[in-house]
This record gives structure tokens, sequence and C-alpha cells, in this order.
């Protein structure tokens, strides 16, 4: 682990180390690293993880690195934004998935989001026993599309395996989760 920040720490000043700066895509201000170590245990490599916070705007990009080669997934952009129509506790539950993301809690990110769906479902007063079924009620009933429906189980079906089977979920995997979610709330909110 050593190694890994070492590589991102090219001088000392005035006894403290510095990382080297990242550029904000966002609004060209340097950002600040903000680091969580992980241990893979499928590999024999040390895995960091963290997220990049730009320092002016807040701006949040998460990061993985191994040995010499840093990877940067997608941010809020590549995943979107609700609806400013979202009933606030929908929009409550979505910051949640979010703040899990941003902690590298990925496990939470898509078990928040499943929830998010779920309470999506619920505002439109459509409340079967499970969630399977409240989605397939949301097509019959024209509430959801076909893609959403898709959608909606493949989130469904993540976050269950996060919840109920203990599966690790690539970090790659949680944008297209959370793109999902987001696309499902706001067709039930415009």
């Amino acid at each position: 682990m050593r190694g890994i920040l070492a590589r991102l720490l090219p001088y000392k000043k005035k006894g403290v180390e510095e990382m080297t700066q990242l550029i904000c895509a966002h609004c060209g201000e340097s950002r600040i690293l903000e680091d969580r170590t992980v241990r893979s245990p499928s590999t024999q490599a040390d895995l960091l993880r963290g997220v990049s916070t730009c320092g002016q705007c807040g701006q949040k990009t998460v990061f993985g690195m191994t040995n010499n080669a840093i990877t940067f997934y997608p941010g809020k952009g590549a995943y979107g934004i609700l609806s400013e129509n979202t009933p606030q506790d929908i929009r409550d539950i979505f910051v949640d998935a979010e703040l899990c993301f941003y902690g590298m809690g990925l496990r939470g990110a898509v078990a928040v989001s499943r929830a998010c769906v779920e309470a999506g479902l619920s505002h439109k007063e459509i409340t079967e026993r499970t969630l399977e079924k409240s989605i397939d009620l949301a097509v019959e009933n024209s509430v959801l599309t076909a893609t959403q429906h898709m959608l909606a189980h493949g989130s469904r079906l993540v976050g269950n395996d996060a919840l109920h089977e203990a599966t690790d979920i690539a970090l790659s995997d949680v944008p297209s989760v959370l793109s999902a979610v987001v696309g499902i709330i706001n067709h039930l909110f415009d």
C-alpha cells in the first residue's frame, strides 16, 4: 500500500507529504484525494479505492488504483440526476445510495438503489408483497415501460444479491444501477 501511495506523493513540503494535484473536469480547480484502502481477497495486490473530491465545487469522482494504474469511475454526470418532481423521501433514499457509492460501500449503494425503486412504486400506490410482484404489476398497469421493467428487475436482483447473498459488487457496475434507478424514478415523476 505504501508503494502505491508513494507514486502519488512526489515531494515533501515542510515535512508534510503532498499528493499530486488532479484537475476537476467540472470546474477546472484542483482536487484532493480522500482514500480508503481495501485488500482484495481475490488478488494479492493492494487495491486503493477512494473518492476524488474537488476542493472548489465539491464534485466527486470514484477511483480505484492498483500498482501503477489508476482508474476513475463515472460520477453523477454519468448516471444522471433525479427530476425536480421527485418526492423528497425518494430523493433522500437516492442520496443515501450515492453516499454509499462515494464511500465505497458498494453493496449498500445497490441495496439502497433497490429501495429507491420500491419507494417510487409505493408512491404510485403499487405495493405488492414483494418488489418483484410490484414491478410486474407496474408494467401491467403501464406505469413502467418494458425497458424500465427489465431495468427495475435488474436493479432488484443486484440489490437482492448484495443483501441476501453477500455478493461482491464491482465498482464499475454501480453507476449502471444508479443510472437505471434515475431513469425509472424520473419516468415515474415527470
